[in-house]
């Protein structure tokens, strides 16, 4: 060989060395720059879980497919929605009976509210930060850039809206909406349009308006004690979960003491879309005592609302709405549930209970096994006075889609035949399968086995598809993802969960475990425990006792719902002893640990009495939400490694 061909050699060796370096670095700074971006959008996003989807979509190049019928003109799709969801509120009204209010008892309102106070700059700078920065077309600037600027613009904003509560009125333009199609559920036929749900798109200006109206009528409406105590939606201090807990409990009492209960979940169709103007200002007027210019604020913001449906860009013609309050506004959720606060009026002095969250109600009740014919006739005939009630107030129910289930132990539910219920002339027959329940599933037993598989399979497709892009994401994202999309997933209504079996709890670990080692990259065969005590994580177990416990500790200081406050009893001795200074609970006797012994009733003052006195007389609620957690967190990683060793 050469020495000119050597030389050649050499320098192809060279620029091949080179290339490869240059690509790794390439590499190494694409990965760098994504992980950047993805951390940064997924920062802003904070905990709004949808938000975290929309970014894990993209990280995943899933755009998130928009399932709509089959279409050539995004225009005549858009009108045929139009027009689908005006006809089916004007049959649906249609097929009810005009009742006149004038025939319906007049409550006398026990105060009044006849003008709305004015906001202040610093209230309408608070409600900008924390709305959502999502926009709407209606928008003239995009909702990131008016937060950007937001010291100029909230001014201008206050005026506007202190404007229309000194007037009584709304201005035109902020009642305009356009509406999305949402699918109901995945699984539906995407072309029937009866599948779908209208959700009303409104201006970032009108929001922040309904959320000032909102807050006030809130604290008058809780001041005067105005709110259904039995209905969970949208009050400060409730949710599903308290919601949840709260029928649970009473279902599991009833078996205990009595063998078994029944649960109705009672379907409405188009609820919020079926609201009457008229009934609505009444209940308003002669129920809470809105008066003056607060009332006529509220006429003005029910009549002359407009909507169109937006199909790609393209927009229907427009619809007026005579009816309904908006889905997807801030006031629209609260009115409705004013407008049905007289429901509760007809479960008043028998023995069948009911709760609500929002247009979602549940009647249930027990049944002594000698008397279950009458018993049944008599839910049958409660049921069917609710949908009496629901047709005057123009409201329809859907018997088709109401669920009714049965509840007690094994050999009960094997030896107790019940018949099929009839409403409105529906025949409703018991479920045999578990019911969902505000996201959570019941079976006859109430072992939450069923709903415990299902969180496990939905949490498991998101950890495969987190582990997916794993490489391109720094810890805290991946842990920002694990959180909104798994961790989530554990903690929602966890308190229900309380004292499931082994087999159940173990499920749930090892999705957690499985977490943790996706965040830390630790492999399979390495030890768990020092890894969930790295990230500062309460085991499974310890996790649904913290819930618990956070709610027992809100309810002993009377801070939780009034239905939950009522079910913890202080306790008190026959005599003075130093008990009576440790804030101690009253258990409650129970026959079958399966049933009484997990309810909230008599597990909560178990646990809650086996806490430090320390923790018991924690002087506020961040107090002892993080000496609680200290508490187990201690308690738990002690004892692995006590097991270890």
């Amino acid at each position: 060989m050469t020495s000119c061909e050597t030389e050649r050699d050499s320098d192809c060796v060279t620029i091949d060395q080179i290339f490869l370096k240059s690509k790794c670095h390439y590499n190494q700074l694409l990965r760098n720059t994504k992980a950047k971006h993805f951390t940064a959008k997924l920062s802003e996003a904070g905990r709004d879980s949808k938000a975290v989807q929309r970014v894990f979509n993209e990280i995943l190049l899933k755009d998130k497919e928009v399932k709509l019928p089959r279409h050539d003109d995004p225009k005549a799709l858009a009108d045929r929605f139009a027009d689908f969801f005006s006809d089916k509120v004007e049959k649906i009204r249609a097929s009810l009976p005009d009742v006149s209010i004038a025939s319906q008892e007049q409550p006398i309102p026990c105060a009044t509210l006849s003008v709305f106070a004015p906001p202040t700059d610093d209230e309408i700078q608070k409600i900008v930060a924390k709305s959502p920065s999502k926009s709407c077309s209606l928008d003239p600037m995009p909702t990131w850039l008016l937060k950007s600027s937001m010291s100029s613009i909230v001014p201008f904003i206050r005026t506007i809206i202190s404007r229309s509560l000194a007037e009584g009125s709304v201005p035109d333009s902020l009642k305009q909406a356009f509406v999305s199609p949402l699918l109901k559920k995945p699984t539906l036929d995407c072309d029937i349009l009866k599948n779908y749900r209208p959700v009303s798109n409104l201006s970032f200006i009108s929001k922040v308006l309904e959320r000032v109206v909102a807050s006030r009528l809130n604290a008058y409406m809780t001041a005067h004690d105005l709110h259904d105590s039995y209905q969970s939606a949208y009050k400060a201090g409730h949710s599903t979960e308290t919601a949840v807990l709260k029928v649970q409990n009473d279902l599991r009492t009833m078996v205990d003491q009595h063998g078994a209960a029944v649960l109705v979940l009672l379907d409405l169709s188009a609820a919020f879309d079926t609201v009457d103007h008229c009934i609505l200002l009444d209940r308003l007027q002669n129920l809470l005592g809105i008066t003056g210019l607060a009332l006529e604020w509220f006429r003005s913001y029910l009549s002359q609302r407009k909507q169109q449906v937006v199909i790609n860009g393209a927009k229907s013609d427009v619809k007026h709405l005579d009816c309904g309050v908006p889905q997807g506004s801030v006031l629209g959720p609260l009115l409705f549930l004013i407008y049905i606060l007289p429901l509760g009026d007809t479960m008043k002095g028998c023995s069948i209970s009911r709760h609500g969250y929002a247009d979602d109600i549940q009647v249930y009740r027990v049944l002594a096994c000698l008397m279950v014919d009458f018993q049944c006739v008599e839910l049958e005939h409660r049921l069917n006075s609710i949908q009496d009630w629901l047709t005057v107030n123009k409201l329809k129910g859907n018997p088709d889609k109401t669920e009714f289930m049965l509840f007690g132990h094994q050999q009960t539910l094997k030896s107790l035949v019940l018949p099929a219920l009839t409403i409105a002339g529906t025949v409703v027959q018991l479920s045999k399968v578990p019911v969902r329940n505000l996201g959570v599933l019941f079976d006859s037993k109430l072992s939450m086995d069923s709903h415990v598989s299902s969180v496990v399979r939905a949490a498991s497709y998101h950890l495969r598809n987190i582990g997916l892009v794993r490489r391109q994401l720094t810890v805290e994202a991946t842990k920002s993802l694990v959180q909104s999309l798994v961790l989530s997933r554990l903690d929602y209504c966890n308190s229900s969960l309380a004292e499931i079996t082994e087999k159940s709890l173990r499920k749930l670990q090892i999705v957690q475990n499985r977490a943790a080692r996706l965040i830390t990259r630790t492999p399979r065969r390495s030890h768990i425990t020092p890894v969930l005590a790295e990230l500062h994580w309460l085991p499974v177990r310890e996790r649904i006792q913290f819930k618990l416990l956070l709610l027992t500790f809100k309810s002993y200081h009377r801070l939780g719902p009034s239905y939950l406050n009522d079910i913890i009893q202080h306790y008190k001795s026959s005599r003075s002893l130093r008990s009576d200074s440790q804030n101690l609970l009253t258990c409650r006797k129970f026959r079958m640990n399966s049933f009484g012994g997990r309810a909230f009733s008599s597990l909560a003052p178990r646990l809650w009495n086996a806490l430090p006195s320390t923790l018991r007389t924690a002087s506020s609620v961040s107090i002892f939400r993080k000496d609680l957690k200290t508490y187990l967190f201690k308690r738990a990683h002690s004892a692995s490694e006590h097991c270890n060793q």
